[in-house]
């Protein structure tokens, strides 16, 4: 890029890393050390086995109670999903619909991994079927597919594959500054709210159906912006696994579960 010597850091923390990487920046201009930041995120995992991608998460995490027990990122979040299910009644259906309803969306992003909705999946796999002159799978619907272990295995019960997080490539950039900005600039900025939270490994948490990290930083959130969440008309929450959407939007508020319901 031409910056050398200019500083800079790297930052490693998961599926947590660009969010960390905005709040150094923040926190870089905030103190008054510097007047723009450059932070940026890229992952290029598509070229690599799913091995390699797994040892490569695995060292995200706790290593001595959960890597060095084989634990990977899909069942960390299975050991969570069925943590729930126990606790609220929640069902396999339920983590389906959610994904359902994420590739329908991803379906309107044409720079989205997937930019299929469930239904155009189907479709392809008939399609192919065709092609290769073997039997023609039916479903009879979208939540059909979605039970086929055929088309939709399970990765860790019971989290499926289009239930859980791909093997991504992508990057992206932002540029970060003070609020003084000069009145000229081609297209407004975006004002920025960051606030953190942190857990324990999950041999130490108190629940696994909760994220504790999700409502302190919620809180703290909120509280510096003013708001609460009803206030909130649109959020993007992590969905790694749609466990994780469910446990996130709870814990920010939006929805509330109770035992049995």
């Amino acid at each position: 890029m031409g910056q050398v010597p200019k500083p800079a850091t790297r930052i490693e923390n998961a599926c947590g890393s660009g969010g960390v990487t905005l709040r150094h920046g923040v926190i870089a201009i905030a103190s008054g050390l510097f007047d723009m930041v450059l932070v940026g995120g890229c992952e290029k995992m598509t070229n690599l086995s799913t091995e390699k991608v797994t040892d490569a998460l695995a060292a995200a995490g706790d290593i001595i109670y959960e890597t060095n027990c084989g634990l990977t990122f899909p069942s960390l979040y299975a050991n969570m999903a069925t943590a729930h299910m126990h606790k609220y009644g929640t069902k396999p259906e339920h983590l389906m619909k959610v994904g359902i309803k994420n590739h329908r969306n991803g379906a309107l992003n044409p720079k989205a991994q997937f930019n299929q909705t469930i239904a155009d999946i189907m479709k392809s796999k008939q399609d192919k079927a065709r092609e290769k002159g073997t039997p023609v799978p039916q479903w009879a619907d979208e939540m059909a597919f979605m039970k086929d272990e055929g088309g939709n295995p399970v990765v860790a019960w019971p989290l499926r594959l289009l239930i859980a997080r791909p093997l991504p490539t992508g990057q992206g950039v932002l540029c970060w500054s003070p609020v003084r900005l000069p009145a000229d600039l081609p297209t407004p900025p975006l004002y920025h709210r960051n606030r953190p939270g942190s857990d324990h490994a999950l041999p130490e948490r108190e629940t696994l159906s909760s994220l504790a990290a999700t409502k302190e930083a919620a809180l703290q959130a909120y509280s510096q912006a003013g708001v609460a969440s009803k206030d909130i008309d649109i959020a993007e929450v992590h969905d790694c696994f749609t466990i994780a959407e469910i446990m996130a939007i709870e814990d920010l508020g939006f929805f509330l579960s109770r035992p049995g319901s």
